[in-house]
């Protein structure tokens, strides 16, 4: 529920005056009233004992109620909550039975009897001491004895937990439904002994059923001080119902006040001194609950007068109509069997609606409810139809007439089978029924549309298929008939087969590919184009098609035709391949056996190209090129076969016999491992085979080395003079001409050059030595060092540790793996390590901990550099920086803290601190507002503590309070910007503070926004047009009310003549209606006031007006 607080501020005052007059107790006495609950509350009656203010903030409940015992009663008044600090409860009481002294208190926890139903409404949710209230309202039975204690009390009437002494019958719970301080509400209560409902301004809270009982009211406070209740008023309420507002002429009306049996009814009339029923017609009644048969059609006010003990009366009228029977009727449309028959209702009746309608279609089957039905017959014939209707007021008529329904014509067709693409003829074989017929419609593409429209019709099927046909047949009645029927036009073949060309003299083999949709083909007629055809039919089995061997070779026409199961025929012509014969023969050269024998084919063809070759070299080798070159690794005689085959598949193949020649088998030798400078001895080791009739032999040798110097001796000697390679070539000759030829490399080899690099370390470390010695062939086979210091090592890449800082000689010897050495020395400097040390301070503290460090590290010669570690991660390269270290955990973490020096010569030395540094960890403050518009309105903001990890806070709104609350509520006296802050702490002690996020406000810059909460200034004020002052309490001073903030303020009413009578520069002022310097009253008039202030925005405005004085 949304209450329109602002709105409520001005229907405050119009409700001082609008009821006046109106209520039945217009002016309360609340001196008449008691006070009941705690002992200890404080009610003070005010305002010539028409205001009633509750002044103390108690943790026990308590009312003050009145004197009069209240049912069938409407109560009204209004009540307003004049604190801004606190938000606990207020509302009524009602239907309260006196049941003790009204004396609850402490002493020895002395208990009270609580009996009566209990409205409150609270403003905030509220944890007190672990007993939690919500946001809102409740209404509640209250009946049994309570205890004066925390534990007997607190469930029921603070955290309104439902038992059988505390009913808790309905709540109403939000975040939004809290009253507001210093607003008028204006509530409204109907009590009658079966029904209460609350109502706070125009909303309703609760609706209640019941059995209720008469009893007193009263205004209900708990632990809420400042609650101000007036206005109060109550009035005589009582209604009835009908049970019809609409009854039929003859019928009897039947009116209902309350059912006298039980509670309910006794509850009725124990208030009321009279009772009495006005029927309207001049019939007056004292039944609780009359009936009455009227006597004409008409329009009557029924009224319902009562008047309580309290002398107050109330009367209720409501209208009843007395209607005149209506007259059923209807007309019917002409009906054929199968077709719907249209039933149209035309009753008719001076007054009211037909509210029902009930059909009975004569064959004992059919019935229906709405006001025009459609109903479909399923025999000929007459019927009797029956309406009957019911209006509004539960008259009714009812009405029959005759039905007839005809039988339509009988209808069928016939049609002739065709194929595709022939007229197929349609006869209609239709008889009539009762009438003649006299029209026909063809609808032949199940479209809907009428295609022809006399008894035959002829059509054209362009595609197979089977095709639905409609016929419809009207006689002479106009009744009809259809008929739908299925066709079937047969497709067409589609001949079609397949023959792959074949070699002359070999059989072609014909596959049919014929196709057809639907059903298969029956027969099958072959002509090869020479004067042969042969005929098969499906009846002699599956048939994949025929075997034919042509005479010659060519390209014959063939002809297939073929027929359909359902007699329809097609044919195709094509024509077939049948290809010559190749020819083959080749020539082929004579080699020696390390050449390649060259063989060409010089075959020819006439059908095609030829695609495939065959050689077989008579070695078991063979090749499927067209021209090859072949190597036969034995010399002797072979016989080749060379085949061929066309693109077509179509072959022949030729013999014919070739000489291959033996050649030498070159080689040579030489003596190994000779150095630079030394004789490089070679000897022939050729050979060759003896294969052709006559002999061969090696007649003729000649050497080349390195490309450039040659010898022809069969073992010659070449002399060498560097370290190279001798690149060697060797080439024979047979008495035939063959030829071959053997390379190799002989190797003379070279001195090693002996060299090394090095990584001279501090004293104390390990030099590292690296051997980059290098031999032109082979490798280096060992290492010898030297180091300077005495000490020597044969390790490839050794390492040395210098005691002391100077100079050293270091000498390598290299030997390569042909014996060859090499010598070189090399100077090297050995530089100072330095020392390094260093002291930390704090070593432990909260997040974030700043450790100051002192380094105490040195070095004789030269600078250092530093590396500092936090947990093996660099963080600074000063001397002496320092180390900030956070903790995101919710426990203490423990870091260490190492330091690296480098001397200028890049000797190093590194430290980790023996003592690991404690970080407690700290908590993350952090909170929002929940209201997003703050003003002179609505100044209470909630704050929403969004911290983690903390045990304790600290807030401090910006407005000179603090609080220490979780989450707390704060109500800003005045508007403004005011800097949010929260500090929290964890359980290590360890702060973290949050300033408050802003909502977006165009007004102010972003670095304004990002740490204030902004009240919006209001300035609104509310003017009334008239007072009385006459001294009874009501309406008696004229002011003006609203929001000023204490900003400039100037007031002055003037009478007719210009004379000044009331001037004040205070907000609160009010004139009594009292003339100036006078104890009289001024003269009841119109006065003029003059008003000039400042707004909330600095805005000086003047404004004027007139209101009026009535005495």
């Amino acid at each position: 529920m949304k209450i329109l607080r602002y709105i409520a501020l001005f229907s405050a005052f119009a409700v001082q005056v609008s009821f006046l007059g109106a209520q039945c107790v217009q002016s309360v006495n609340f001196n008449t009233w008691s006070a009941t609950g705690a002992f200890n509350s404080v009610w003070t009656v005010q305002a010539a004992n028409t205001e009633l203010l509750s002044g103390i903030n108690l943790n026990f409940p308590t009312m003050f109620v009145g004197p009069d015992t209240l049912i069938n009663v409407k109560v009204t008044g209004t009540f307003r909550v004049e604190d801004f600090a606190d938000d606990d409860y207020v509302g009524f009481v009602f239907g309260f039975q006196e049941t003790n002294a009204f004396s609850w208190g402490p002493a020895a926890n002395s208990s009270m009897t609580h009996e009566y139903y209990l409205f409150d409404w609270k403003k905030n949710t509220q944890n007190y001491l672990g007993w939690i209230a919500q946001e809102g309202f409740s209404l509640n039975h209250v009946d049994g004895n309570f205890t004066y204690n925390n534990a007997s009390v607190f469930p029921s009437f603070w955290v309104h937990t439902s038992s059988p002494t505390f009913n808790v019958l309905q709540t109403d719970y939000s975040a939004i439904n809290g009253w507001v301080p210093n607003v008028y509400y204006n509530f409204e209560l109907l009590y009658t002994p079966t029904r209460a409902i609350i109502i706070i301004d125009t909303d309703t809270i609760f609706d209640q059923s019941g059995c209720f009982e008469p009893g007193l009211f009263g205004f209900y406070n708990y632990s809420q001080a400042q609650a101000r209740y007036l206005n109060f008023n109550y009035e005589l309420y009582v209604d009835y119902q009908i049970e019809s507002e609409d009854v039929c002429l003859g019928d009897t009306a039947e009116f209902y006040f309350i059912d006298t049996s039980g509670c309910a009814g006794a509850n009725a009339f124990s208030n009321l001194v009279s009772f009495y029923w006005d029927l309207g017609d001049g019939t007056i009644s004292n039944d609780t609950n009359p009936t009455h048969v009227y006597n004409s059609a008409d329009t009557f006010l029924v009224s319902l007068i009562a008047t309580d003990i309290n002398g107050c009366t109330d009367t209720s009228t409501k209208s009843i109509y007395i209607h005149t029977p209506p007259q059923a009727a209807f007309t019917s449309s002409l009906g054929c069997l199968g077709d719907a028959v249209n039933l149209t209702d035309s009753s008719y009746l001076p007054m009211g609606i037909v509210e029902s309608w009930a059909w009975d279609m004569g064959d004992g089957v059919g019935t229906d409810t709405v006001q025009d039905p459609s109903y479909v017959y399923t025999q000929s014939g007459t019927y009797s139809v029956q309406l009957i209707i019911e209006t509004n007021a539960g008259c009714i008529d009812t009405v029959e007439s005759q039905v007839e329904v005809l039988d339509p014509p009988i209808v069928d067709f016939s049609f002739d089978n065709a194929c595709s693409g022939d007229a197929v003829v349609l006869y209609s074989t239709s008889t009539q029924a009762l009438s003649p017929l006299v029209s026909f419609e063809w609808d032949v593409n199940a479209d809907g549309v009428t295609d022809y429209s006399s008894d035959t019709a002829s059509h054209i099927f362009n595609a197979f298929g089977t095709y639905p046909i409609e016929l419809k047949v009207y006689d002479q009645d106009g009744c009809r008939d259809s008929i739908l029927k299925n066709i079937s036009v047969h497709p067409i073949p589609d001949a079609n087969f397949f023959a792959d060309g074949v070699c002359f003299n070999d059989q072609t083999q014909f596959l049919d590919s014929t196709s057809i949709v639907q059903g298969g083909i029956a027969d099958w007629s072959w002509n090869y184009g020479d004067g042969t055809i042969e005929n098969y039919s499906s009846a002699s089995g599956v048939f994949p098609g025929p075997l034919y061997e042509f005479l010659s070779p060519g390209t014959p026409a063939v002809k297939l035709i073929v027929t359909s199961d359902s007699g329809c025929v097609d044919s195709i012509l094509k024509t077939i391949q049948v290809y010559f014969l190749p020819v083959a023969n080749f020539l082929a050269d004579t080699s020696c056996d390390n050449e390649l024998t060259s063989f060409t084919g010089t075959s020819f063809n006439q059908s095609g190209n030829l695609s495939g070759f065959n050689w077989e070299f008579g070695d078991g080798s063979s090749s499927l090129l067209a021209n090859v070159q072949h190597n036969y690794t034995q010399p002797g005689e072979y016989k080749v076969t060379f085949s061929v085959e066309s693109n077509f598949g179509c072959e022949d193949s030729v013999q014919k016999y070739v000489r291959v020649y033996p050649s030498p088998t070159t080689a040579f030798g030489w003596l190994n491992n000779v150095c630079e400078g030394d004789v490089l001895p070679f000897n022939d080791q050729s050979s060759i085979t003896q294969v052709t009739p006559g002999g061969d032999q090696i007649v003729e040798w000649e050497w080349v080395f390195n490309s450039s110097d040659t010898m022809s001796t069969q073992n010659p000697v070449y002399p060498t003079s560097s370290p190279d390679n001798i690149n060697v070539r060797l080439t024979t000759w047979s008495n035939y001409g063959c030829t071959t030829f053997s390379t190799n490399t002989a190797s003379i080899f070279p001195l090693p050059n002996a060299n090394f690099t090095f990584e001279p370390s501090c004293t104390g470390d390990s030099s590292i030595f690296k051997n980059s010695s290098r031999v032109v062939n082979g490798t280096i086979e060992t290492t010898f060092w030297e180091f300077g210091n005495g000490n020597v090592s044969f390790q490839e890449h050794p390492r040395e540790v210098f005691l002391s800082t100077g100079n050293y000689m270091v000498t390598l010897t290299a030997t390569s793996n042909k014996g060859c050495q090499d010598e070189v020395v090399k100077e090297i400097q050995i530089p100072e390590t330095p020392v390094v040390d260093f002291t930390l301070d704090p070593i432990d503290g909260c997040a974030p901990l700043n450790v100051f460090t002192e380094n105490l590290s040195s070095v004789n010669n030269g600078t250092l550099f530093y590396e500092w570690y936090l947990d093996e991660s660099l963080v600074s390269n000063e001397a002496s920086p320092r180390i900030s270290i956070d903790n995101d955990t919710v426990i203490p973490t423990f870091h260490r803290i190492a330091l690296r020096v480098v001397s200028e010569k890049g000797c190093d030395a590194f430290l980790e601190h023996e003592t690991r540094i404690s970080v407690l960890p700290r908590p993350i403050a952090s909170f929002r507002m929940k209201e997003r518009e703050v003003d002179k309105f609505n100044p209470m903001v909630e704050f929403l503590n969004s911290s983690s990890n903390a045990v304790r806070w600290f807030w401090d709104f910006g407005d000179g309070f603090t609080s220490d609350d979780f989450a707390p509520s704060h109500f800003y006296i005045n508007s403004g910007k005011y800097p949010v802050y929260q500090v929290a702490w964890n359980t290590f002690n360890c702060p973290d503070t949050a300033f408050s996020p802003s909502w977006s406000d165009p007004r102010e810059n972003t670095k304004d926004r990002s740490w204030r909460l902004i009240v919006d200034p209001v300035t609104t004020l509310y003017i009334p047009n008239s007072f009385t002052p006459n001294g009874d309490g009501i309406n008696d001073v004229w002011f003006i009310k609203g929001f000023n903030e204490g900003r400039s303020f100037e007031l002055e009413v003037f009478n007719r003549w210009g004379e000044l009578m009331f001037s004040s520069t205070d907000f609160d002022a009010s004139w009594n209606g009292l003339m100036p310097n006078s104890n009289k009253y001024a003269p009841n008039t119109t006065y003029v006031y003059v008003l000039r202030y400042e707004t909330s925005d600095g805005e000086e405005k003047e404004t004027s007006g007139t209101f009026s004085l009535v005495r």
